[in-house]
C-alpha cells in the first residue's frame, strides 16, 4: 500500500516526521525488538533534534 500522506514532506518539519517514520520503520525491519523503551529513546532524540529541551516544561506552558 502506498503511503497516502497529508503533509508536505518538502519542508523541514514534514522530513523531520519522515526520518522519524524512517528510523522507526529501519529499526523494527532489522529485526530488533521494539519496546517501550526504545520508543522513547526514538521520540526524546527526534525532539531534541528539533530544538525542544526534552527536560524543560510544555512549549505552551508559561515561564515559572
Amino acid at each position: 500500500m502506498a503511503h497516502a500522506l497529508n503533509f508536505d514532506i518538502t519542508t523541514d518539519a514534514g522530513q523531520a516526521i519522515v526520518d522519524l517514520f524512517d528510523g522507526i520503520k529501519t529499526t523494527i525491519a532489522s529485526g530488533e525488538d521494539w519496546n517501550g523503551g526504545d520508543v522513547v529513546d526514538a521520540l526524546t532524540a527526534w525532539f531534541t533534534a528539533l530544538g525542544f529541551d526534552v527536560e524543560a516544561g510544555p512549549v505552551g506552558a508559561p515561564a515559572a
